[in-house]
């Protein structure tokens, strides 16, 4: 987040910053869709799918996108369990 505040103290977004919050409210927007008419394992294992395969497609090689996926998964695995462990 922007270290930039404004004259309330609150904290200044840049336009990567709003994009990526709006990537999250859409993402979780289109699973509650979907969470209408489909199991949310299902969902997960589409969406995992879905990602991993547009990593292969986009990334320079395989080698690159196998570390984008393997630091993403640990990255998230260690921020969404300590989460889980401190609620």
């Amino acid at each position: 987040m922007s270290k930039i505040i404004d004259k309330d103290g609150q904290p200044i977004k840049s336009p990567q910053e709003l994009a990526h919050d709006q990537l999250f409210e859409d993402l979780d927007e289109i699973i509650s869709k979907a969470a209408k008419d489909l199991d949310i394992p299902h969902i997960l294992h589409v969406c995992l799918d879905y990602f991993v395969g547009i990593t292969y497609n986009l990334a320079p090689d395989a080698e690159n996108a196998e570390l984008i996926i393997d630091k993403t998964i640990e990255r998230a695995k260690n921020q969404y369990s300590h989460e889980r462990r401190t609620k």
